[in-house]
């Protein structure tokens, strides 16, 4: 600023009072300027594998509020929010250059950041917590936040499983039954199985038939470390031990799965089929077939209370009954099965953060239902059920069809498609997703769709209502395409933008190299089924998601996103973000099978697949970018005939889930010095390093602790310290270990008050214990901060001794020159005589200066006293000395303090 002042002064003396104003309109710029500089920059991050650094695929978040405090203020000097896609993504100015308390605040409602489902993540080193000091022109102020169920480490020890279906009879030894129905490999596996140049490796984990049956939808779950998959009714296929309504529980081994007949739907009353009063099962009972062997009519009255349909839509009857064998390559008509497919039996399924409550779709009642686990880490029993009607979106000309369901941020989303089944249209085709809010509590629908989408756009083999004609192709050859969607899972992006898989319908209605019509007639047709991936942007502001338009969105964090795939027609508006095209074999533009799973930071959806290698009939799961929507990678788990009896382009697989791990928990933050003894962390208050701190498990600080920190800098944050991998909803005890007085806390330290307790801010100890309970996995916790303050530093003012003046010459002693040490408040008092009126007030200077004194004793009297009640005691000697011989010329001087009485005269 001096340099400026200068210089404007310079520039009066040499020019005009012209070009004296262009300097000094010159001098408030760069002031202005000055005060740009003047500001605070960071990012606020999603930090997905707990680094407390942000990698490639974590995004910036938006809806934060940054605001900044400057010394003993409590107003804010500035303000921001955080919004944009690239860092910085806030700037916050105001506040001068000068100490500041920099405070991160989470919005309490909404869908890309709630203070209810966010919290900090871990501490590293491009992070620190939501409460930072730093100065008013701070760059790279950094705070990351993260969701407890997102959190991984990366693609290492995650597998991914899946279901897939073979041909014919499972409960019955041979082929079929010893077949793999269920599976589980690494989520980096890629390649064709098999031999040969750049085959991949088989799946790690496998189950047979003869144990599950065909399912469709799977869970994970983290607390307990095991599969949840429900059973799936397709034509062709026999179902497992537990029939339509069959609930499996998988423990995953290094080669295997142990399992664990979980719940049965059926037999505990919520019925994924007719009633057993219905008809039996059979032509001429509970179904009749139209003499072109083409369509199949259900029987039976009254109609069934759950459907409104005739009862006999709901009777399965046994895997014999329907037809179905032990040797995968026997064809079968099973007629009943055609058009159950997606009515009867169960869709998807997933299961709360929590591991508390499993949700399952219930094709048949069209409702979703809620499965209470009696115990999250080992789950033996349903204790308690609930069921939520799907919202009906208004059909015409058809019925709504729900399948898909996704847990995501505490809300369960559910896919429903308007099927167009009773005589309808291309333009009766639509989809929507709904959402069930508060789902683990006092759950109840949005009857208002978040997304609504008509199924009109052009695609390869476009979409068509669904049938119960099994001969509805214009062509007679054997292989066809007849694309029925049904909207089968939701999964969401790093972004947090919704992903939508549609399945083909159709797929699991004719199978590969199967029967066309439902009896008699020997004709067999291979179904190649026509899915679909579509991206719906989330808008932060208003929590809407617009769907996907020629290939392009407006993802959560603001970024348009714009896809690689270049064919067209292909997806609402012209072109499609997804490039879901097969790459290799038989060319396909819609590949997709509609099951889908994102481990959140890869930047990629992971899809079933078919057509993605060059051997014939191929399926597997392929990876995709969500920031583009190219194609990554992809693994073969089947090829046509290997094995016998597999689906080939049919729906040969089930849903796709990843395995986890629970987040872990890290509690702190901050010792530091309160300055001003409020109990609350000031700007300008600094850290204090070295400080050892304990941690107790239980309720009280005995025995051993469980971990020892020490407090040190980091990210510029002097007297950081933190205790991690702590166990959810335990009691611990924290406690400053170092005496005070030694090593890194000065004499006399004592414990701040405590401040008001409910804010990130305060000192949370004034004994220097802290009693505390972790909340649930990945709930980290940095409010427990320690504030510590010198009490009066009882440093005697002369160094302990006597240093009391001496005379020299007969000059009266008014003034002291005394040692001093940082005197914390107090006054030197006369004994016996009126009080000196001089005081030493908060000195740390290493001499103090007292005034006017008169001959006497003094004391120095701390502010205090009761803290500092040593005696620290000077005498002011009288230095008036008496002369004898006054008046001559040979008069004495005083030497010291001790007066003249006699002296010797010259003669």
């Amino acid at each position: 600023m001096s340099n400026f002042i200068s210089l404007s002064k310079n520039f009066r003396g040499l020019f005009s009072v012209r070009q004296t104003v262009c300097a000094v309109l010159f001098l408030m710029l760069m002031l202005s300027l000055m005060s740009v500089q003047a500001q605070v920059t960071g990012s606020v991050f999603r930090d997905y594998n707990g680094n407390g650094t942000k990698d490639t695929n974590e995004p910036l978040v938006s809806g934060i509020t940054v605001n900044a405090y400057s010394a003993n203020s409590a107003s804010t000097c500035g303000t921001a929010v955080t919004t944009g896609s690239t860092a910085p993504n806030y700037t916050l100015t105001g506040c001068g250059t000068a100490a500041v308390r920099v405070e991160f605040v989470l919005p309490s409602t909404g869908l890309c950041a709630n203070s209810g489902i966010d919290f900090a993540s871990f501490a590293g080193t491009g992070n620190a917590t939501s409460i930072q000091f730093v100065n008013g022109n701070s760059t790279n102020v950094n705070f990351a936040i993260h969701n407890p169920s997102d959190y991984n480490t990366g693609t290492t020890g995650v597998n991914a499983f899946i279901p897939c279906y073979i041909s014919g009879d499972p409960l019955v030894s041979g082929a079929v039954a010893d077949a793999d129905w269920f599976v589980g490999y690494p989520y980096t596996n890629t390649g064709p199985v098999g031999t040969g140049t750049g085959a991949g490796t088989e799946p790690s984990q496998k189950v047979n038939g003869a144990i599950i049956g065909p399912t469709w939808g799977v869970a994970y779950s983290k607390q307990a470390k095991k599969v949840f998959t429900s059973a799936l009714l397709k034509r062709h296929v026999g179902l497992g031990k537990l029939g339509s309504g069959g609930i499996y529980m998988l423990e995953p081994t290094a080669t295997s799965f142990n399992v664990t007949e979980f719940y049965d739907m059926d037999a505990n009353g919520h019925r994924t089929r007719a009633l057993a009063t219905a008809p039996a099962y059979g032509s001429g009972t509970s179904y009749s077939i139209a003499a072109d062997n083409s369509t199949i009519t259900y029987l039976g009255t009254p109609n069934d209370p759950l459907t409104g349909k005739p009862s006999g839509l709901g009777v399965i009857g046994t895997n014999a009954q329907r037809g179905l064998t032990a040797n995968p390559l026997d064809p079968s008509y099973d007629p009943a099965a055609f058009d159950q497919v997606g009515k009867v039996g169960i869709g998807d399924i997933d299961i709360s953060d929590d591991g508390k409550y499993l949700f399952v779709m219930n094709l048949y009642s069209r409702k979703v239902f809620r499965l209470e686990l009696n115990n999250a880490y080992n789950p033996t029993s349903v204790v308690a059920v609930t069921s939520y009607d799907v919202p009906d979106p208004a059909c015409t000309n058809g019925t709504y069809r729900p399948w898909g369901l996704k847990f995501f941020r505490n809300k369960l989303y559910v896919g429903v498609i308007c099927s167009g089944e009773d005589g309808g249209a291309v333009a009766d085709l639509s989809a929507s997703v709904f959402e069930l809010n508060n789902p683990t509590a006092a759950a109840a629908f949005n009857t208002t769709a978040v997304v609504t989408l008509p199924l009109t756009y052009d695609k390869e083999n476009d979409p068509k209502p669904w049938t119960n004609n099994s001969n509805p192709f214009s062509t007679t050859q054997e292989a066809q395409r007849y694309g029925t969607p049904l909207l089968s899972d939701i999964e969401f992006t790093d972004n947090g933008d919704m992903v939508l898989g549609f399945m083909d319908r159709s797929g699991h209605q004719w199978g590969e190299e199967n029967r066309r019509y439902l009896k008699t007639a020997t004709t067999s047709v291979t179904i190649s089924t026509s899915g679909d991936i579509l991206a719906a942007g989330l808008n932060c502001s208003t929590g809407a998601f617009t769907l996907e338009n020629n290939g392009t969105f407006t993802s959560a964090n603001g970024s348009v996103l714009v896809g690689s795939s270049t064919l067209t027609p292909e997806g609402p508006g012209g072109k499609e973000f997804f490039n879901d095209n097969s790459v290799a074999g038989d060319p396909h533009r819609e590949s997709s099978t509609g099951a889908l799973a994102v481990l959140k930071g890869q930047g990629e959806v992971m899809s079933t697949a078919f057509a993605q290698n060059k051997n014939s009939g191929d399926a597997g799961t392929m990876t995709l970018s969500t920031t583009d929507g190219s194609f990554n990678d992809y693994y073969q788990l089947y090829y046509r005939g290997n094995p016998d009896g597999i689906f080939a382009k049919a729906n040969g697989l089930g849903d796709i889930e990843l395995s986890g791990i629970e987040a872990p928990i890290e509690i702190g933050n901050r010792i530091w010095k309160d300055t001003d003894k409020d109990g609350i962390q000031d700007a300008g208050e600094d850290g204090v390093d070295g400080v050892e701190i304990e941690l107790y498990e239980g309720t009280t600080a005995t025995g051993s602790p469980v971990q020892t920190v020490t407090s040190a800098t980091l990210n510029g944050q002097k007297g950081s310290w933190f205790f991690t991998n702590l166990k959810a909803n335990q009691d611990y005890v924290i406690k400053v270990k170092t005496a005070l007085g030694a090593g890194a806390l000065a004499t006399c330290t004592a414990f701040s008050p405590t401040g008001a307790g409910t804010t990130l801010i305060d000192n949370n100890t004034s004994t220097g214990t802290i009693t505390l309970k972790t909340g649930n996995a990945g709930e980290n916790n940095h409010s427990f901060d320690i504030g510590v303050n010198e009490a009066p530093v009882c440093v005697k003012p002369n160094a302990g001794t006597d240093q009391s003046p001496t005379c020299v010459g007969n000059t009266a002693i008014t003034s002291a020159t005394l040692a001093a040490t940082a005197v914390a408040g107090g006054a030197w008092t006369q004994v016996g005589n009126t009080p000196n009126t001089a005081t030493i007030t908060n000195s740390s200077s290493a001499t103090s200066t007292v005034t006017g004194l008169v001959p006497g004793v003094y004391q120095f009297i701390w502010a205090t006293s009761a803290t500092c009640s040593d005696t620290v005691e000077i005498t002011i000697p009288n230095c008036a000395c008496v002369k004898p011989n006054a008046g001559t010329d040979q008069s004495p001087t005083c030497v010291g303090n001790t007066a003249i009485t006699s002296a010797t005269l010259a003669a």
